[in-house]
């Protein structure tokens, strides 16, 4: 049977005590029996002598900043968090989880308070990756934003084989920086949206070889195709209001999904977009619509222009509900967010190969629009960050591993009830060998976080699982913070691979 099975739930209460016993027994779980192959190998503390204090993240770990040693040469940078001490979910130490954040979005509090994923009573060890040209505690990780391509992949694999047991470029291993003892033994590999395109792309490189210490890799809501990552599809932040239902479909978060985008059309290399309404603007700059963009980007922008007024109307949110109805009709302009690159002191935007090569057949983009990367650009970027061309090399990698695909009611990014990213990642995975699975066993929520999960139906049946639409009945409830969730889907397989801890932990939120 393959592993991934065993993250269904009656698989899994068939293994893990915890399904039998409440979140107050304090029995501890058999030990392992002495023997060759039986049993987790030991966790270890390290020494921490000559290590600066370390600083406080968001959720209460500590955290330090920790220079790696990159397979190809060179340097990259990753954040070690822990729980304060005497916090962990299994006696003998902490488990440890490898985090891909989001790739393309700098968020700037990062540079003095980063983020973590896992409580401080779920008691887990992050190593998270910090990308190409971002900036934590003074430290700049070598290279330039590059909105999660091959460097990124190499700074995910670097923190892949530290987590592992890799020494830092200081020489350390990874119990040296967490002050709490680390099972890493067996770890769990988890992304954030465009996080998963390092990710994939670094385990279908090199994963095979690390496949047999790595418990589970949970993928949240990953846009997967170029036509998601930018928006074309629509998105929910273009809804004005996501509390009302302004087109009258029962999903109130989608009134400003694109009405001319088919999700049926899109395979693992992309979506056939309409474009007959496609026009150009340089009234406006991406900065001025999105904070992420840098402040100096020139004007000029790719846009729907489906008003018929020639012009790009939209609010200072960026939102282009025209006439306040709270949706965004076929009458009304939308636009898609490009992802962007930085190489020095020149910007480079990338929008869909699709969206690109129509702009250039119907000229639109003028020759001062050197800031928009040009189709032979634009396919090379892509091809390394559409995760639909790189899944089914990431399966086959890492066949046996418990892959998850966790989404919520309301998707962070694309406004398709159909979960179109996450599903070309789902089928991409099956065909390269691997059995993912969707969301987390119920049980697991409940353990970790309590009644906020009681709205939470547990993962669908595997036969027949629940396609398109369908899958929204089974959705992690938006009531949960992103963060909770995402984090629950990361631990979720050491739970499964390490035993069920003595006790649930108790609500430190």
């Amino acid at each position: 049977m393959p592993r991934s099975a065993a993250f269904a739930l009656t698989a899994l209460c068939t293994t893990l005590p915890a399904c039998v016993v409440d979140s107050h027994d304090e029995s501890p779980p058999a030990p392992p029996q002495d023997s060759d192959t039986a049993g987790p190998l030991p966790c270890s503390e390290g020494d921490h002598a000559g290590l600066p204090a370390p600083w406080s993240a968001d959720r209460g770990n500590n955290y330090r900043v920790v220079p790696v040693p990159l397979t190809a040469g060179g340097e990259g940078v990753v954040l070690v968090t822990w729980p304060p001490e005497g916090n962990t979910l299994w006696a003998e130490g902490a488990p440890v989880m490898v985090v891909s954040p989001p790739s393309h979005k700098v968020d700037e509090t990062w540079v003095q308070h980063p983020q973590s994923w896992t409580r401080p009573a779920w008691g887990a060890v992050e190593v998270i990756a910090v990308w190409p040209g971002w900036t934590v505690q003074g430290t700049t990780a070598p290279g330039a934003g590059e909105g999660g391509g091959p460097a990124a992949a190499a700074a995910y694999d670097a923190a892949l084989r530290f987590a592992l047991g890799g020494p830092s470029s200081e020489g350390r291993p990874l119990a040296d920086y967490a002050e709490v003892p680390v099972c890493n033994d067996t770890i769990a590999l988890m992304s954030l949206s465009s996080g998963g395109a390092p990710l994939l792309q670094a385990v279908a490189t090199g994963g095979a070889d690390l496949a047999h210490r790595v418990a589970g890799i949970s993928l949240f809501e990953p846009p997967s195709l170029p036509e998601l990552a930018v928006a074309e599809s629509g998105a929910i932040w273009m809804d004005p209001d996501l509390d009302d239902d302004a087109d009258g479909d029962t999903l109130p978060w989608n009134d400003a999904r694109n009405l001319d985008f088919d999700p049926a059309s899109c395979t693992p290399a992309g979506c056939a977009g309409d474009m007959g309404t496609l026009a150009y603007t340089d009234e406006r700059t991406l900065a001025s619509l999105w904070s992420a963009y840098p402040a100096d980007l020139p004007a000029g922008l790719l846009y729907f222009e489906r008003s018929g007024d020639g012009t790009f109307n939209v609010d200072e949110h960026g939102r282009t509900d025209r006439n306040g109805d709270g949706r965004v009709d076929q009458n009304e302009d939308l636009w898609a967010r490009p992802l962007f690159a930085t190489s020095g002191d020149t910007y480079q935007v990338y929008y869909s190969d699709t969206m690109i090569d129509a702009a250039v057949l119907r000229g639109l983009l003028p020759l001062a629009a050197t800031h928009i990367a040009n189709p032979e650009a634009t396919h090379a970027w892509w091809a390394s960050r559409n995760m639909g061309l790189h899944a089914a090399d990431a399966g086959a990698a890492m066949p046996d591993t418990l892959w998850s695909l966790v989404f919520t009611t309301m998707p962070h990014g694309p406004a398709l009830v159909e979960r179109t990213g996450e599903t070309i990642v789902y089928d991409e995975l099956v065909r390269g060998g691997a059995h993912p699975a969707w969301n987390f066993p119920a049980d697991v929520a409940h353990c970790l976080a309590g009644d906020i999960f009681a709205d939470y139906p547990g993962p669908p049946p595997d036969d027949p699982a629940p396609v398109g639409a369908e899958l929204q009945a089974w959705a992690v409830p938006d009531t949960v913070n992103n963060v909770t969730t995402q984090a629950i889907g990361g631990l979720a397989p050491l739970l499964a691979a390490r035993g069920w801890p003595t006790s649930c932990p108790e609500s430190d939120e």
